[in-house]
């Protein structure tokens, strides 16, 4: 049981933690269970807003692998949240069109094995993977983008499953025409 009576106050505590003015749409969908609704968000909380691994770079692999799970909503709306990040828009190209892109290396590694990860090529990930570890990149650090992806990935099944790619967020989608 979580410690919430009621999911207003969870959807005021994503607002708040997300510095959103509203709540996303996926998360409304899920009020209807406080405790479905605190579990997936202290997951995602857990995930996105904690770590070692810098919150744009985790906005940049929930895109990733929102497109390889062909959810336009998770894509959209993290895409939105990388750009509030400092996200540019060569970087932001990158992440739609061509990985190859990406600059500097080290974060095109990282993504790549996002990536690979995502749409379960494992022999690609194995090799991605082996790229990090090569650079330096700890075994802490390299979890944490697994974590990410795997979170990226059940929060893209959620979406596809209340299918939310028709009903994307009117805030993320008009933030997005300007960039």
């Amino acid at each position: 049981m979580s410690k919430y009576l009621n999911s207003d106050d969870v959807l005021r505590e994503i607002s708040e933690e997300l510095k959103l003015e509203f709540v996303p749409k996926l998360f409304t969908c899920l009020a209807e269970n406080p405790d479905v609704l605190y579990s997936t968000w202290n997951l995602v909380r857990s995930v996105l807003l904690r770590g070692q691994v810098d919150r744009l770079t985790k906005e940049m692999i929930f895109v990733i692998t929102a497109n390889e799970k062909n959810c336009d909503y998770c894509g959209i709306a993290h895409l939105t949240l990388a750009k509030h990040l400092g996200l540019s828009p060569a970087l932001a190209k990158g992440l739609g069109s061509s990985i190859k892109l990406v600059e500097p290396q080290s974060l095109r590694n990282i993504l790549v094995f996002a990536q690979k990860l995502a749409s379960n090529d494992l022999g690609g990930t194995k090799k991605a993977k082996k790229i990090l570890i090569d650079s330096g990149y700890s075994s802490d650090y390299i979890q944490e983008i697994v974590l990410s992806v795997g979170t990226a990935s059940l929060m893209s099944s959620i979406a596809n499953g209340l299918v939310l790619n028709d009903k994307i967020d009117e805030k993320f989608a008009s933030s997005l025409l300007y960039y």
